[in-house]
């Protein structure tokens, strides 16, 4: 009964009207000596706060604070914060689970890029949030993100894009590859489409078990087992994008130096700052970038006294051989 819910859940959360909303907030300091900090806060529902749409940083190495656990409390706070060395990696996900296959997953790659020459120091900073294809994959919620109709059908959009989708990437052999195909469309023009949208969100366990047993009845056991792997990857990729939704990105990065180029929003004294949620990256990649420059201005002065001074040994070099 819990997994039916859950699997309910999917395509009903945001049918009326987002009632909740988790606040990230991010904070990267980049220190001179080549170490960064990182801080992360969440602020919002308990519940919204610990599902897999934006994982929480949960683990070991991280010193978190947090409010989940107040009984008493009707929002929540979860505070962590780590100090990477030069050489570390920030992760691209903080989920740590093997509940979801990774290419569900809500990905932001961090990287730092940190170039010294004698006379100067240059710092990249680059986080990308990949983009989730919405409009390629179900163009119905393109831009309705934040604004949800329940009437548009973009629910049945999404499980003929899950169905179509599996079928293309379980390699299920090209006798196979038409007749299933030709079952799949055929089923939701007589079954799926003639429904209520309500209807359609009431059966909707009935309906997927449904597809599924079109797509895997003609298959051998290995390829059925392939087949639910690559539905369930891709029936929780649209619920990861559907729940995020509801959640905001506050990104703040401090770099060390002089900042010569960048693309935030907006700056709070040497502070950038990004404001972004879902829409922004609901389609392409959405790239935060910066960089800056610490120069040495005594050993450039230093440089170019050893060139001259080199110059003139030349210089004088040259003179008594001749």
């Amino acid at each position: 009964m819990k997994f039916k819910v859950q699997l309910t859940v999917i395509f009903s959360i945001f049918i009326l009207i987002n009632l909740s909303c988790v606040e990230h907030t991010v904070f990267i300091e980049i220190r001179p000596d080549d170490k960064v900090d990182y801080y992360y806060d969440a602020h919002g529902d308990r519940e919204d706060l610990l599902d897999e749409d934006a994982p929480l940083p949960k683990q070991k190495d991280w010193f978190i604070i947090t409010t989940l656990d107040d009984k008493s409390a009707e929002t929540f706070d979860y505070s962590a914060q780590k100090r990477f060395l030069k050489n570390d990696k920030i992760p691209v996900t903080f989920f740590d689970g093997d509940s979801l296959f990774k290419e569900s997953l809500l990905h932001h790659p961090t990287t730092i890029n940190i170039r010294s020459w004698f006379v100067s120091k240059r710092y990249d900073f680059e986080c990308r949030f990949e983009g989730r294809g919405v409009e390629q994959k179900y163009p119905k919620i393109t831009g309705k993100l934040n604004d949800f109709d329940s009437q548009t059908g973009w629910q049945k959009e999404i499980l003929q894009y899950i169905a179509s989708e599996t079928l293309e990437l379980s390699d299920v052999g090209f006798n196979l590859y038409p007749v299933i195909s030709s079952s799949i469309q055929q089923w939701f023009e007589t079954t799926i489409f003639n429904v209520s949208d309500s209807l359609f969100l009431t059966n909707y366990y009935d309906y997927r078990k449904s597809i599924l047993n079109i797509i895997k009845s003609p298959l051998d056991n290995n390829k059925k087992t392939v087949v639910d792997s690559v539905f369930k990857t891709l029936e929780d990729e649209a619920r990861i994008t559907i729940d995020l939704s509801d959640d905001l990105f506050l990104y703040k990065v401090l770099l060390p130096g002089l900042v010569t180029e960048t693309n935030a929003d907006s700056t709070s004294g040497d502070t950038l700052i990004w404001e972004f949620s879902v829409v922004n990256f609901q389609n392409n990649d959405f790239v935060m970038s910066a960089s800056s420059v610490i120069n040495y201005p005594n050993r450039k002065w230093f440089v170019i006294i050893f060139i001259a001074f080199l110059g003139l040994l030349l210089f004088l070099w040259y003179r008594i051989r001749n």
